[in-house]
């Protein structure tokens, strides 16, 4: 008969679906318009948001990992769910372009702790489950279920922003607590213990140094400019879709 320890490893593996289906922003779709219209940003400023936020991410990406690595991985997912949880409420509780960078700025911060801590913990997980075999088909199944609950709940927590252009935010924050609350009841796996960089995360400062040793300084910020285009000029869409008379319960 299985132990409970075992029983509680085992449980990981369904919570890691938790996690992928309910760290997704629900209210990304109404961020540009709640910005404008509530809080009263100009697109320049909505722009300089974006760009603090991208800031934080780049910046993060090597402490993150190597902070999960020192404190342990389910206290650095414990912590990452924590300011996930309460960066929604800053939209909520401050509308201003303060309030909105905040709300931008600690998602990416709390995300930084997630980005490959949460795929060592389940290789840790598996190892001691002796299932290391299947830890892309885990990995993959969990990719499926956050796709979609994303988009269930992309589509339909925009509906509720007819009613109040907060309740999407609050919905958002409710949501993303799950995965707080769960972080508590993880289970760390005694036996095994699995470095972040091991997982082959992208990892920003040996990047930095191949480029050097390569000269393709050109190259690296033309694919900089490239992937930074394809990712915030979509937080404008909205702003255009509501220029064309969409309604908004149609964003998502």
């Amino acid at each position: 008969m299985e132990n409970i320890y075992y029983r509680n490893l085992r449980a990981n593996i369904w919570k890691l679906y938790v996690f992928k289906a309910f760290t997704k922003r629900s209210f990304l779709p109404l961020i540009a318009i709640y910005s404008t219209q509530v809080a009263g940003l100009t697109l320049s400023q909505l722009g300089i948001v974006a760009g603090v936020s991208s800031g934080i991410a780049l910046i993060m990406e090597i402490p993150g990992g190597y902070i999960a690595d020192k404190i342990g991985h389910k206290q650095a997912l414990v912590l990452g769910a924590f300011f996930l949880t309460i960066s929604p409420l800053f939209y909520v509780l401050m509308p201003s372009f303060i309030g909105i960078t905040l709300a931008s700025g600690f998602f990416f911060f709390g995300y930084s702790f997630h980005s490959g801590t949460l795929q060592a913990f389940m290789h840790e997980t598996l190892i001691e489950l002796d299932m290391e075999n299947k830890f892309s088909k885990i990995q993959a199944r969990g990719n499926m279920w956050g796709l979609i609950g994303n988009i269930f709940l992309v589509a339909l927590v925009p509906i509720t922003y007819s009613i109040n252009p907060k309740i999407p935010f609050i919905i958002g924050s409710l949501l993303i607590s799950v995965v707080f609350f769960y972080s508590l009841t993880l289970t760390n796996p005694s036996q095994v213990k699995t470095k972040v960089e091991d997982m082959g995360i992208f990892d920003i400062k040996n990047l930095i140094k191949s480029l050097k040793r390569n000269n393709n300084y050109i190259l690296f910020i033309l694919l900089g400019i490239v992937a930074s285009v394809y990712d915030k000029v979509p937080i404008f869409r909205e702003i255009y879709f509501q220029a064309l008379d969409i309604p908004v319960v149609y964003f998502g």
